[in-house]
């Protein structure tokens, strides 16, 4: 039995699927439509979720898994095409399309986590710290500079000229390496300074360093993804016909550079080796001896002269002498022309009589063994008979026997005449081959001889050439010595313009020529003695030359030219034409290995031959479009994949991933940290938390304030935990005040988000949320003016019952005591109207009540009673009513036992306004006094900065301490919060005094007067030891040290401001110097140094 082929199975799934992947798509689409329970109802529910709770999301995730999809067939038909398995390739193809959408999406969660982020460390440098990175970058940036001008030729050091300067090229590298470094430190400066443009960028490089694994995992998995995208959708635009022609194409155009490198490459090495030859040690011994030569033939003109005359007389001898043997030869030959003529005919007279005389003596031969044979057979006969072993069988010579011997007779009588006439037909014809052979060999000789006659003939002919060849050569010199030395130096002249052998044959007959005249002359034999005109050292040391030379020759004639190569229509003819001009060109090994490199990489990489790989990559290296356009599009599939990703992890960015943190955290763990802490009741708690906001001007991100001296022990409480939670992340700050916290917007963007979204997801909890809020309000209202009485009152006449629809309890109004009747009714009125309360219809003094009503009549009681027990009773919240009106809150702690909320106008103050007269004065002073109280200081402090000198300087030192905070973060967010409140307050304080005198325009525009003077003269008032000012800002930098947060200039800054608060105490501020001096001492706090911060920031670590 046979085994299971699991992979067979696997494959075989795996191409149905591929082949009816629309079909199995549109199956599984129906029924994730139409299911409503198992798995596919379950998909079909978090479809549904996912696009009403975020759509944007889910379609981005959507077209992620698409894409990846999409990428991942193209992929695999890639991969496929590689590896041939279609089951590994599937596996593969997976894996790369997950890590790289994973990877995507952890790559854009890393951008929405770390452009908020900041850093931890908020210590400045110290001064030897900057002071070595300076020299460190100055030395840097020289270096670069040097090593620029040094690449571009434009300062050189060398051992002998020392330093060179091309001051052209100086100056043009100058000034485009300081346009360079001006534009990097505009970067750098602007990042520093928090630009809007450079500071995302310089953050966004900081963060790809950061999270370099996660760049190199998805580039190299889109590195493989988008090489085997494109091997599928090349393959699939770019026909096999049109591959085998482009293929074609490449290797002719290929071919065809080779060869005219190989022409070019032989051409530069003949001229390279044709420079290096004049240099050689043999060539230089050749041309000392052909120096030598023509400085001996200096002087010599007679005796050469002679020389060339006897030289000529003696050719002409010669060419006599050669004459005469032509003349010789000619009349041999037509002798022996004549000779062979006649032996010519004989013979073939000889040769056409040979086959009648050779059939004639065969016949007689042949006659002639039969006759022999006869008489052979008689005498065998014969003795037979005499034996009597035949014939007659009887013994003895009978007649039998003499008639046998007589026919023997007979026989060699006619075998003796056959044998004769057989001897003159061998005879004749012997004769015949005889004088054949004797005429071959004679006609043998007489060509023999001809043609030794013709040869001398011949040579005589070309000696008598060659002398004439050399007196037309020599005619001019023959006349002129003097010219046979030119003669020599235009030899050697040609030959160094053109080394050739040619060449050297011409220089080395002038030089023999010139040589044998002046030996041939006793004057000048004895200076000519060592010379020597045999070029073979020369000849040695040129052989590289000639056999380029030849080379070239030979690349000339089979391989240059168009028409060469266009004979070979094939890959390998042009592979066979390409090497036999490689090795015709007389290239030596290592040039020809470079070649033949080139041509083994032709024949490697052919498309006929080579792997899918190298195809696809040949085509790419063509420069084909359609790979271009293969190429762009697996990069397009793939950079959607990774933009999918990225946008998708955007997408998931929550307003409070702009609070800046020195700790990374992603939206999810920052909503997880806020959300959790508006647990249970997510949608009460987040609305109570809004609502318990003020708005304020906005320091340095914080938009909100929170004061929970204002809510109740329970919402504050809560409040308090949603505080906490923003803490942690950063979107909330505490003040110098208790109880009073600094929100961000970020934070009161995500409290109304989460309230939209629970409005959303969950209307029936959040409208009885809201429904269970009013109930509240309305419960209190009804309860007062006796809130905390009333409401026990109300529930000491509770029932208890049997749960029936909610309602848990009942009270009869009979039992109710009388002074309670009309607040308990009140209270069951608006139970009623909010269907907590049913009356029982059978019994119209029984009322049943909810257990919602039940746990707000508890819950506001306990409030009440907590109230009571802190002293702070509330109108909002159940507090004792009375003829008091609330006062403006403060903006500072510590004044007053009962907070800045005590310190308004009361009916105190009303009281005796309506006594005072309406004078002006008396008017501006209650103003004043009402205002300052308000703010927490005495109308003493206004009169201290009454006068316009001690204003003016006042205000002077107000404006300096304003310029110091400017440079400290921690001092500038400090004085607008505290600018802030006192703003609040002074507004609060208006607007109650204008609402009071709203009918008398006189008194709105004195309060106005008023107003505007203490507005002015405010902050000079702060200065005052009254105002505390100087005492919050040292606070606020005291609880920095405690914490560890100050730098070095800012423990100098506080040790200074002590000081400075501790002089202003001493000081008569009446006078006007000792304003002065006061700002005199704030300009020199500047000394302590600015932090560097980023505007509008407010999360650097330096925060007070």
């Amino acid at each position: 039995m046979t085994g299971f082929d699991i992979k067979a199975v696997i494959d075989g799934i795996v191409a149905y699927a591929s082949q009816n992947y629309i079909l199995l798509l549109a199956g599984f689409a129906l029924l994730v439509l139409f299911s409503s329970k198992g798995i596919f109802g379950r998909i079909r529910a978090g479809i549904e979720k996912a696009l009403t709770d975020n759509w944007q999301l889910t379609l981005l995730a959507s077209t992620g898994i698409a894409l990846s999809l999409a990428s991942a067939y193209t992929t695999w038909d890639g991969l496929r095409n590689f590896t041939r398995a279609p089951l590994l390739s599937v596996a593969i193809s997976f894996g790369i399309q997950g890590v790289m959408l994973i990877v995507a999406w952890l790559i854009g969660e890393s951008f929405a986590v770390g452009m908020s982020q900041r850093t931890s460390d908020g210590r400045r440098l110290r001064l030897a710290d900057a002071t070595i990175g300076m020299l460190l970058g100055v030395a840097l940036v020289g270096i670069v500079f040097y090593w620029i001008l040094h690449q571009y030729n434009a300062v050189s050091l060398t051992k002998h000229a020392g330093l060179q300067t091309d001051w052209v090229k100086f100056a043009d590298v100058s000034v485009y390496f300081l346009l360079a470094l001006v534009l990097m430190g505009m970067i750098a400066f602007g990042s520093r300074r928090g630009g809007e443009i450079s500071t995302p960028y310089v953050q966004s490089v900081r963060l790809i360093v950061k999270n370099a694994v996660l760049w190199v995992m998805f580039l190299a998995s889109m590195s493989a993804s988008v090489f085997f995208s494109f091997d599928s959708h090349f393959n699939a635009i770019f026909p096999a016909e049109q591959r085998a022609r482009a293929a074609e194409i490449r290797t002719t155009s290929q071919m065809g550079g080779v060869v005219a490198d190989i022409g070019a490459l032989t051409q530069k090495r003949q001229i390279e080796e044709a420079e290096s030859l004049f240099e050689t040690e043999g060539w230089k011994a050749y041309d000392k001896q052909l120096s030598s030569l023509a400085q001996a033939s200096q002087g010599a003109q007679g005796e050469i002269e002679r020389f060339f005359v006897q030289q000529m007389e003696e050719r002409r001898r010669a060419i006599n002498e050669q004459q005469e043997r032509i003349a010789t030869s000619q009349s041999g030959q037509a002798g022996l022309a004549n000779r062979k003529i006649s032996l010519t005919e004989e013979l073939s007279r000889l040769k056409a009589e040979r086959p009648s005389l050779a059939a004639e003596y065969a016949q007689h031969k042949s006659e002639l063994d039969a006759k022999a044979k006869e008489i052979d057979a008689k005498r065998v006969d014969a003795l037979a008979e005499d034996r009597g072993v035949e014939g007659t069988l009887k013994h003895g010579k009978g007649p039998v026997y003499r008639q046998r011997m007589a026919e023997l007779a007979t026989l060699q009588d006619q075998y003796k005449v056959k044998q004769e006439r057989t001897k003159d037909a061998q005879r004749r014809l012997v004769t015949v081959e005889t004088r054949v052979a004797q005429l071959e060999r004679e006609l043998s000789t007489i060509d023999g001889d001809l043609a030794k006659l013709k040869g001398e003939a011949d040579t005589a002919e070309q000696r008598i050439k060659a002398s004439l060849a050399v007196n037309a050569e020599d005619e001019g010199s023959k006349l002129d010595p003097a010219r046979v030395l030119p003669a020599f130096e235009r030899a050697r002249t040609a030959f160094r313009q053109q080394p050739d052998t040619e060449r050297l044959g011409a220089l080395q007959q002038q030089c023999s020529n010139l040589l044998n005249a002046m030996s041939s002359t006793q004057a000048t034999k004895e200076r000519v003695r060592a010379i020597d005109c045999d070029p073979k050292q020369a000849a040695e040391a040129a052989a590289r030359v000639f056999a380029l030379n030849a080379g070239l020759v030979a690349f000339h004639n089979n391989c240059a030219g168009g028409d060469k190569i266009a004979r070979h229509t094939t890959t390998d003819a042009l592979l066979g034409f390409g090497r036999k001009c490689l090795q015709d060109s007389g290239l030596i090994s290592k040039d020809s290995a470079e070649i033949g490199a080139r041509l083994a990489s032709i024949d490697m990489n052919r498309d006929d031959k080579a792997h899918r790989f190298v195809v696809t990559w040949n085509a790419f290296l063509d420069g084909n479009r359609l790979a271009y356009l293969s190429l762009i599009l697996a990069i397009g599939v793939d950079a959607l994949v990774f933009m999918s990703g990225l946008f998708g992890a955007q997408a998931l960015r929550s307003p409070l991933s702009d609070v800046p943190s020195p700790k990374a955290r992603s939206a999810h763990q920052l909503q997880a940290i806020i959300e959790a802490a508006l647990l249970p009741n997510t949608f009460n708690k987040a609305r109570l938390t809004r609502e318990a906001m003020h708005p304020m001007e906005p320091v340095d991100g914080f938009t909100n304030i929170v004061r929970l001296s204002e809510l109740d022990p329970e919402s504050a409480s809560q409040v308090r935990d949603v505080l906490n939670a923003g803490a942690t992340i950063g979107a909330v700050r505490h003040t110098s005040r208790a109880g009073t916290y600094l929100v961000r917007a970020e934070l009161y963007e995500f409290l109304c988000q989460v309230i939209q979204k629970e409005l959303k997801t969950k209307p029936a909890e959040t409208k009885r949320g809201l429904e269970l809020n009013e109930l509240e309000t309305r419960m209190t209202e009804a309860l007062l003016p006796d809130v905390r009485e009333t409401a026990d009152a109300v529930l000491q006449h509770l029932h208890p019952i049997d749960e029936k629809n909610g309602f848990t309890s009942e009270i009869f109004m009979s039992e109710v005591e009388p002074e309670h009747v009309r607040p308990v009714r009140n209270v069951l009125t608006a139970g009623s109207s909010l269907r907590v309360v049913q009356r029982d219809r059978s019994d119209r003094d029984r009322y049943y009540l909810h257990a919602e009503l039940y746990k707000t009549l508890a819950r506001i009681r306990a409030r009440a009673l907590l109230t009571e027990s802190s002293g702070d009773g509330r109108i909002a919240y159940g507090g004792q009513l009375g003829d008091a009106r609330p006062a403006i809150a403060d903006g500072r702690v510590g004044l007053n036992g009962n907070g800045a909320e005590q310190r308004l106008l009361g009916s105190r103050a009303m009281d005796r306004e309506a006594d005072l007269a309406r004078s002006d004065d008396s008017l501006r002073a209650m103003f004043q006094d009402s205002i300052m109280q308000a703010l927490g200081l005495s109308v003493s402090s206004l009169f201290a900065v009454a006068e316009p000198e001690i204003a003016g300087e006042a205000i002077a030192a107000a404006s300096a301490l304003k310029r110091i905070a400017r440079a400290h973060l921690g001092l500038s967010s400090e004085l607008k919060l505290i600018e802030a409140d006192n703003r609040r307050v002074l507004e609060q304080a208006e607007s109650m005094l204008a609402e009071s005198h709203a009918n008398d325009p006189r008194v709105r525009e004195i309060l106005q007067e008023v107003v505007g003077e203490i507005g002015q003269r405010l902050p000079a008032m702060m200065l005052l030891p009254e105002g505390g000012l100087m005492d919050r800002l040292v606070a606020a930098l005291e609880d920095g040290q405690s914490e560890n947060r100050l730098s070095d200039d800012e423990e100098i800054l506080l040790v200074k401001l002590s000081k400075l608060r501790k002089e202003i105490k001493q000081m008569n501020l009446a006078d006007a110097g000792q304003w002065r001096l006061i700002t005199r001492h704030m300009d020199e706090l500047n000394k302590a140094g600015p932090m560097p911060h980023q505007a509008g920031d407010g999360s650097t670590p330096t925060k007070h």
